[in-house]
């Protein structure tokens, strides 16, 4: 099972959601080598989000589902809350990013879904 590391960032009751491909996802991405998953997101953020400058805080949950390029196969994502500040100016394979109040109006793919159902669901998120 693949593993990935994301970010969750509130600001101003909008989530910060980033597009690949077709669909929005949490920024981050998968280890390399042996990478702590701060050290995983700190190197995302660099590479898709060069402009913003994350801080890493608590651990949010373990969430399971298929990704849109590997539909038969299940990732494990660590969410985590964050924070920080800078544009968020995408770079490399990112479409598009944005704060975003209603994410569910976006085309989110199946793990984003299900983290924002739980940040609802926990009141963390309006």
């Amino acid at each position: 099972m693949r593993k990935a590391v994301c970010a969750v960032i509130i600001k101003d009751g909008c989530l910060l959601l980033v597009k690949k491909g077709n669909f929005w996802i949490l920024p981050g991405g998968k280890p390399e080598g042996e990478e702590t998953d701060i050290e995983c997101l700190k190197r995302e953020f660099k590479q898709e989000l060069p402009d913003f400058r994350p801080t890493a805080g608590e651990h949010l949950g373990t969430f399971y589902g298929p990704t849109p390029r590997h539909p038969k196969e299940l990732l494990r994502a660590e969410v985590y809350f964050a924070g920080g500040e800078g544009k968020i100016t995408p770079a490399a394979e990112i479409k598009q990013a944005k704060w975003e109040k209603n994410p569910e109006k976006r085309r989110l793919s199946n793990i984003t879904q299900k983290i924002v159902l739980a940040l609802r669901e926990e009141r963390l998120f309006y």
